[in-house]
């Protein structure tokens, strides 16, 4: 650990001004690209951590190039310069070594050999960048759909793409094109009209942009939904493994999902509200009004609320589930009372102070 802990002291400095000098680099410089950095720390590296062992560069780039092509175990040389980017205070370990105050069942894995989990990742932590820049993610590359005039296609694989424009600019009809493409190459194309569930329409358009019937029964596909779509409905469309799915009139397509209570079924909206019932009347409890013993602007609210509730002109099981606090009842015969003094009577509760 007394060697780790002095290699981390040489480094950490050169770990700081790698890290600013590789942010801050333009193209042209020294540093730009994650290749030409790299090559510099592997440098910086060699530098640091030979000076730290007392031990020649050559003897440290030999044991480095042993631990990296898997002929070496060694703790105290990492297989890749890339994996230096750590927490400060700790020097990583070679991937399937243990870090030395691990070794024996020590450190932070209560001595049965099984590491902690991580925990974990808050989507606001800063992304790591480190794969893109030293060139492991590989950019999406246009292959679907329509061809621009110098070939290239329009839509990237894997990715959403929204068409906006007015009514009759034309969108569908560019959908289309792109589903044109596909087909012609052999892939299954998945329409899912939210606006017509008649397809009538789309494939006679197919048809005058040039698709066989034969083609469009075997690879197009043609969906009208009337209601959200569930996990097994999802499952079987992915079945058909499309090349591209279009999604036709996002507005409808919000609207059979549902917003707010909207995306309850009827049990559920029933247990939501007999929990809300129950704190209010929980709330209330043996006060007159819901503040004390004076009406507020709370009550002006929850007045109209209860009395709705306990109207008896409407079915609901809602009103069942009100009808069952006392208080609630009492409280809708004591505002009456108090602020419609000619009424005997209101929701099914009777006036009284």
């Amino acid at each position: 650990m007394a060697e780790l802990t002095r290699v981390l002291g040489y480094l950490r400095p050169y770990r700081w001004a790698f890290t600013l000098a590789l942010a801050e680099a333009k193209p042209g410089q020294r540093l730009a690209g994650p290749d030409v950095a790299r090559r510099e720390f592997d440098s910086m590296w060699a530098w640091g951590v030979s000076a730290a062992l007392q031990e020649s560069e050559d003897e440290l780039v030999s044991r480095r190039d042993r631990a990296r092509a898997g002929t070496a175990a060694d703790p105290l040389v990492r297989p890749s310069a890339d994996d230096f980017w750590t927490d400060e205070g700790e020097l990583p370990h070679p991937p399937g070594h243990a870090p030395a105050d691990e070794v024996g069942g020590g450190g932070g894995d209560g001595g049965d050999g099984q590491a902690e989990p991580e925990p974990e990742r808050s989507s606001w932590a800063p992304v790591d960048l480190g794969p893109i820049l030293r060139g492991e993610v590989v950019p999406a590359q246009a292959s679907i759909g329509i061809a621009r005039s110098d070939g290239v296609r329009l839509l990237y694989p894997g990715k959403e793409h929204a068409v906006a424009g007015e009514m009759e600019a034309g969108k569908s009809w560019l959908a289309l094109q792109c589903c044109v493409a596909e087909l012609a190459a052999g892939h299954h194309v998945l329409y899912i009209h939210f606006e017509e569930d008649d397809p009538t329409d789309t494939v006679t358009r197919l048809m005058l942009l040039g698709v066989e019937p034969y083609v469009i029964a075997e690879l197009f596909h043609f969906v009208a939904p009337s209601y959200g779509a569930t996990p097994d409905v999802i499952r079987a469309l992915r079945e058909l493994r499309p090349s591209l799915v279009v999604l036709d009139g996002q507005k409808d397509a919000m609207t059979l999902h549902g917003h707010g209570i909207g995306r309850h079924s009827p049990d559920e909206l029933l247990a939501l509200a007999t929990r809300s019932i129950d704190a209010i009347a929980d709330f209330l409890g043996d006060k007159p009004f819901f503040m004390g013993s004076e009406p507020t602007g709370v009550d002006a609210t929850m007045f109209a609320f209860v009395c709705g509730l306990l109207c008896p002109h409407f079915e609901a099981r809602t009103r069942a589930v009100a009808e069952r606090h006392d208080n609630l009842r009492r409280y809708v015969g004591r505002m009456t009372a108090r602020f419609y003094p000619d009424l005997t009577e209101l929701a099914g509760c009777k006036a009284a102070a």
